[in-house]
């Protein structure tokens, strides 16, 4: 299931080196010279006691020239951060500081690093540190921060660290709740650098529409691994994990909480929805197909048993497929095959072929405003 635009990245090891260095939230205003005034002598004994502070230190950007670095709280509010400062007053919890390249003077000056997590905690104040540095090449996706509408998260798996990323959308407030959509890349898209997932499939079509989407959607990034049962669990868990973590971090409607994926995250989505059938309200599977050995291992021997044994368990999820006729990467057999088992078991699926569309079928499928439609229709 390879995403033709894109190689996919070489394995890495399952130790994934993320940094942690330092956040922050709720910064006090500043003055000319970059240091947060004094509070006065009440508040500061109350702020002493039950927030944190950060200090943030940047380096190596030319005279005169602001850092372009973005504070996010857990509720999705962000602020500007242009030079080395103190930040004071902060609410104990996680933040993450965001830098981006900055263009001076015709030179790109790339920041290391690019994102920072920390879990503040009152009476404290850790250091946070952006060093800029000279880019005289392009610089590597690993340190080329993600535009800041795809928040960025981390997770712990089997004692290992991964991230992900989140869109809020406009006008997020916990006050109220959210739909929330999963969204599984394709093979194409796999890696540790936390960007790679937003290039293809969901990510463009939010970047384009980021004002009206009404859900938060859920980014987990998969690294290359091998083709084992293991490999393929540790997959399974890193999607739940960022999915239950998100869950847990929004106001989510419960009701409302749906899955789609493009290629080999079609293919996985399957397998998500087969573990999870009373979490998710709608399935949106792209270019994809069940992968029975997947599912059930060696339970079942034929792909049509496998159809059957899947659409029993899932009669009750509405499923809407798509797929290119001329795919050529995941030819539509398969599909076209499920479909038969899904209707046959009474189960809701709607299916969309494209006769003109190859593998990459996903582009007209999200810009589908019958789509979204139907999808935010659905409840749990």
């Amino acid at each position: 299931m390879r995403n033709p635009r894109r190689r996919e990245a070489a394995a890495v090891p399952f130790l994934l080196a993320t940094g942690i260095a330092a956040l922050l939230s709720g910064c006090t205003a500043s003055t000319a010279n970059g240091r947060a005034p004094a509070p006065t002598a009440r508040s500061g004994r109350t702020e002493a006691a039950a927030t944190g502070a950060v200090r943030v230190a940047v380096s190596g950007l030319p005279d005169g020239v602001a850092a372009a670095i973005e504070l996010h709280d857990s509720a999705g509010s962000s602020r500007f951060v242009p030079s080395s400062v103190i930040l004071r007053g902060l609410l104990p919890g996680r933040y993450a500081l965001e830098a981006s390249r900055i263009r001076a003077s015709g030179v790109t000056f790339v920041p290391q690093p690019a994102t920072q997590v920390l879990d503040v905690v009152a009476g404290a104040e850790p250091l946070a540190t952006v060093r800029y540095q000279a880019a005289s090449n392009p610089a590597p996706r690993d340190t080329v921060a993600a535009p800041v509408l795809f928040r960025p998260r981390e997770m712990v798996v089997l004692g290992q660290h991964f991230r992900y990323r989140v869109f809020f959308p406009r006008g997020y407030a916990p006050s109220s709740k959210w739909p929330v959509v999963l969204f599984i890349h394709g093979a194409g898209e796999r890696g540790v650098n936390n960007t790679s997932q937003l290039d293809v499939g969901l990510g463009p079509y939010l970047r384009s529409n980021a004002a009206t989407f009404p859900a938060i959607v859920v980014f987990p990034q998969l690294p290359a691994v091998p083709g084992t049962a293991a490999g393929s669990a540790l997959l399974d868990s890193l999607v739940k994990t960022a999915l239950h973590q998100t869950l847990a971090e929004v106001n989510a409607d419960s009701t409302r909480i749906y899955v789609t994926g493009i290629s080999a995250g079609a293919v996985r989505s399957y397998d998500v929805v087969y573990q999870l059938p009373d979490l998710f309200a709608a399935s949106v599977p792209i270019a994809g197909r069940l992968c029975a050995s997947c599912i059930l291992g060696s339970a079942v021997k034929t792909a049509d048993e496998a159809d059957t044994v899947v659409a029993v368990r899932l009669r009750s999820l509405p499923i809407w497929i798509f797929h290119g006729a001329r795919d050529t990467s995941v030819p539509p057999a398969d599909d076209r095959r499920l479909l038969r088992a899904f209707r046959a078991s009474g189960l809701a699926v709607r299916y969309t072929e494209y006769a003109d569309l190859g593998h990459e079928s996903w582009d007209r499928t999200y810009a589908n405003p019958a789509l979204w439609a139907w999808l935010f229709a659905q409840h749990r």
